[in-house]
């Protein structure tokens, strides 16, 4: 959720949603996909 609201307010971007990915990073960790909308 930071990255959504960096996105937000930082970058002008709307967040529309993010979903788990269903490839795990290297060491395990999951990794997310998240949409964004441009002005």
């Amino acid at each position: 959720e930071d990255i959504m609201t960096f996105a937000r307010d930082e970058l002008g971007l709307t967040p529309q949603g993010f979903v788990a990915s269903g490839i795990k990073g290297p060491k395990g960790n999951q990794e997310y996909i998240i949409q964004l909308l441009a002005p």
